[in-house]
């Protein structure tokens, strides 16, 4: 309502800037490229990077349920960016890595995310950048 004080928290004033970045990245790369990512498409990319992981582990290390780890992960091997090939000892059980589609892919997101956070260290200024990354890097205890 017009006049009405509204709070904000710190949780909120964090997921904001976050939901900003990932969006600034995301679209970024979508403009520019025929191969169209989400956010979450591309926290799994991020999840595997460089590695070879099982699928078990990405799926808990993004905190995603097991059936959506999957459903991204088969997105992403039609789009030929992951491969995916049974564990030794477990056939249930799938590796997950990036195909060299998949590489270039990442290490273009990987520049996007330099340049964006070079933008964010010039309009803060050197000194709140280092703040804002020591601070976000604190044991905050929670």
């Amino acid at each position: 309502m017009p006049g009405e004080i509204v709070t904000v928290d710190i949780f909120d004033l964090l997921n904001k800037k976050h939901r900003e970045a990932r969006d600034a990245i995301a679209n970024r790369w979508n403009d520019r490229n025929e191969i169209q990512l989400t956010n979450s498409e591309w926290f799994i990319l991020d999840l595997i990077n460089y590695g070879k992981e099982l699928i078990a582990d990405v799926g808990k290390n993004g905190k995603f349920t097991r059936q959506g780890t999957h459903k991204l992960i088969r997105k992403l091997e039609k789009r030929g960016l992951v491969k995916t090939e049974p564990t030794e000892h477990n056939k249930r059980s799938k590796y997950v890595q990036l195909t060299p589609l998949g590489i270039i892919c990442y290490e273009e997101n990987k520049e996007l995310k330099t340049v964006l956070e070079e933008r964010i260290r010039h309009t803060l200024g050197d000194e709140k950048y280092e703040d804002l990354v020591t601070i976000l890097s604190m044991d905050w205890e929670l």
